[in-house]
């Protein structure tokens, strides 16, 4: 049976992606108690079904990584021709460790579903980490799993790597795209942080009138394919990569 590089069985993967998470979690907390509009759909259909990684930004600890997963099975529909591909199953997204190890049966789901865990090396909790208190293989064994991800299929990261806005990115992105020498796709997200609890799992701020169309709206953006010089020193992809997801300094809002 074929596994993904988390040993997982793909075949699992596919079922799960396609039932609790895109029909449960997606089409409910997405689609009808809010209404999420997706544009640049046509940037992913000519993607290659392997080295590819999708940065964004941030607003939540999940929704908008299980958002990026459903549109990607709407994307790739593998249950029909793409079934027997595995499409989905060889998609992945990074999560921190003590994010993936949150307990229950829903973060389960979500850790099963492609989660490639990473140790932050700049913060443990709400404690900030003082300089090499991660190793420095910890980061290059963290960083082969990632590049072992996107070989595999597609992968979503956060360079941010919180959700707090407008942040500079961590270089380690810079560094795994330089590595893997992948196609990079940018994607915009909003409308998350006003709808859903920041760390808590399918978690809304408030229950929306459904009838009275006072949903709220989640918007997802696609961009086109990044033109990265990978001989770039990571400060100038990086710099490249914030831009692109509009959460560099010239996208601040004034005031």
């Amino acid at each position: 049976m074929k596994r993904d590089v988390n040993n997982i069985p793909v075949l699992f993967k596919e079922l799960l992606i396609q039932t609790p998470i895109n029909h449960f979690i997606g089409t409910l907390f997405l689609r009808i108690l809010n209404r999420l509009e997706v544009t640049g759909r046509e940037h992913l259909t000519n993607l290659p079904r392997s080295n590819v990684l999708f940065v964004s930004n941030h607003q939540t600890f999940y929704m908008e990584g299980i958002a990026l997963m459903t549109e990607f099975n709407r994307v790739k529909q593998p249950f029909l021709h793409w079934f027997w591909k595995a499409a989905t199953g060889r998609c992945y997204y990074i999560v921190a460790v003590e994010t993936a190890q949150i307990k229950g049966w829903m973060n389960r789901l979500i850790e099963w579903a492609g989660a490639v865990t990473v140790t932050r090396t700049w913060r443990r909790g709400d404690r900030s980490l003082q300089r090499g208190e991660v190793t420095m293989e910890n980061v290059k064994r963290d960083q082969a799993k990632i590049v072992r991800a996107i070989k595999d299929g597609w992968v979503i990261t956060f360079p941010q790597g919180t959700i707090t806005p407008f942040l500079k990115g961590r270089k380690g992105t810079a560094y795994i795209i330089k590595e893997a020498r992948c196609i990079v796709v940018p994607v915009v997200i909003d409308g998350f942080s006003k709808a859903f609890k920041e760390n808590k799992l399918c978690s809304p701020l408030k229950l929306p009138v459904v009838n009275g169309h006072s949903r709220s709206l989640l918007t997802m953006r696609f961009k086109a394919p990044m033109d990265i010089n990978f001989d770039d020193p990571a400060d100038v992809i990086i710099d490249q990569i914030m831009d692109a997801i509009e959460q560099s300094e010239r996208f601040r809002p004034e005031g």
